[in-house]
């Protein structure tokens, strides 16, 4: 055995919780933008990310295995070109998985 093993834990319970970390960014229906910055996001280890401007084709946007997306509208779905630009979410916010963060 190596080392004490109270003496690890004493230190996880002193530790100070960690702030939440945010990050917000305008990608201008960019695709690499949007997958540059969530990948930047998770590296940095941001807890919740939102993305303005999101690229969004036929219903669809990026997804990020380390995040959960969340979008302010269920679908976006249109017939025309115009109605999908006149409905498509303006903002996407993705959650890190395993941040001990509740969303509502």
């Amino acid at each position: 055995m190596l080392g004490n093993p109270t003496k690890h834990r004493g230190r996880r319970r002193r530790e100070k919780p960690r702030d939440l970390q945010v990050c917000w960014a305008n990608v201008g229906k960019g695709t690499p933008h949007y997958i540059a910055i969530l990948h930047i996001a998770y590296m940095e280890q941001m807890d919740v990310v939102c993305i303005q401007e999101p690229a969004t084709y036929n219903g669809k946007t990026q997804n990020h295995p380390g995040y959960e997306c969340y979008s302010p509208v269920d679908s976006w779905d249109g017939d025309s070109a115009k109605e999908r630009e006149f409905i498509r979410p303006r903002v996407m916010t993705y959650v890190r998985k395993g941040a001990g963060l509740r969303t509502q």
